[in-house]
């Protein structure tokens, strides 16, 4: 799958209605990909692309219009957007859970204006030992997959960012981001040759202008 974004200018404070044919068409493609059974999917790319998190959210909004209980994640934790995107509270979120913390009633996971539509923002940015991460992550999707159809998750670039490179593996396929201008060819065959060697399922890839 390859697909192309024309030019446009966003609001960081909604995400409006989904009038875009070629988000639906995205979705489209995914659900071919994903017709065995498959509920979560990674999304990143090969260099920090600002528009990555408005595409991820309105894909997953594009799930969500379909009736599907969607979970979208901030795995982005050292530069997360979600809380600002939905004007969250990033006090409590994925890191909060994957340290277990005593939430006293507050629930990192947010409903949205939009039905079916739920968030997790990244929370507070803090150390964590990796095999708390990887662990403790496998346990949340397991829980999340009881509950919801798709749980989307947005990841730091995979160039440059080892834990993005395993963390791509915990999913049930990877779609890649790039943009005119800022994606350099370099970059995105490096990335395309990392996922293949690592056997990733690659759904395919993004770009935008």
């Amino acid at each position: 799958m390859f697909t192309r974004f024309s030019k446009k200018r966003y609001s960081n404070g909604a995400l409006g209605k989904l009038d875009d044919e070629v988000y639906k068409i995205v979705r489209n493609n995914i659900l071919v990909f994903m017709n065995e059974g498959g509920k979560s999917f990674m999304v990143t790319s090969p260099s920090h692309i600002h528009q990555k998190s408005l595409i991820t959210a309105k894909i997953a909004l594009s799930f969500a219009e379909l009736g599907k209980m969607t979970l979208l994640v901030d795995l982005n934790v050292n530069e997360p957007s979600f809380h600002r995107l939905f004007s969250l509270d990033n006090k409590y979120g994925l890191t909060s859970l994957l340290l277990e913390e005593d939430l006293e009633e507050h629930s990192p996971i947010h409903k949205t204006v939009y039905d079916d539509l739920y968030v997790l923002a990244a929370g507070s940015a803090v150390p964590l030992s990796k095999s708390i991460i990887w662990d403790r992550l496998e346990d949340l999707m397991r829980e999340w997959e009881e509950f919801y159809d798709f749980i989307i998750f947005e990841l730091p670039p995979y160039i440059g960012v080892s834990d993005t490179q395993i963390l791509t593996e915990k999913g049930d396929g990877v779609l890649l981001v790039m943009q005119e201008g800022k994606t350099k060819k370099k970059e995105a065959l490096e990335t395309k040759k990392l996922l293949e060697r690592g056997r990733k399922k690659f759904i395919g890839a993004i770009y935008c202008s």
